[in-house]
């Protein structure tokens, strides 16, 4: 995650290689730690691969200090 390109003006989030068992409403409570969600889609391809979502924020301007402890989370564990 680029904290910068968060708070560039972009409002949507690309959340890649997701486990397959991963749900809109944990994806809602992670992210809604560093801004508001607007809300959130998880795309399952028909055939199998990773799962991938997007992200909407109300605004653009997240908390960056909780962006990086999220990235840093996100480095650690997967989702």
């Amino acid at each position: 995650m680029d904290p910068e390109q968060l708070n560039g003006g972009a409002k949507t989030l690309y959340v890649g290689n997701l486990d397959a068992m991963v749900k809109e409403e944990l994806l809602d409570a992670m992210f809604g730690q560093i801004g508001q969600i607007k809300g959130c889609k998880i795309i399952r391809e028909p055939g199998g691969g990773d799962p991938y979502a997007f992200v909407e924020f109300l605004t653009h301007q997240v908390d960056l200090n909780k962006a990086n402890n999220l990235d840093a989370f996100f480095n650690d564990y997967d989702i």
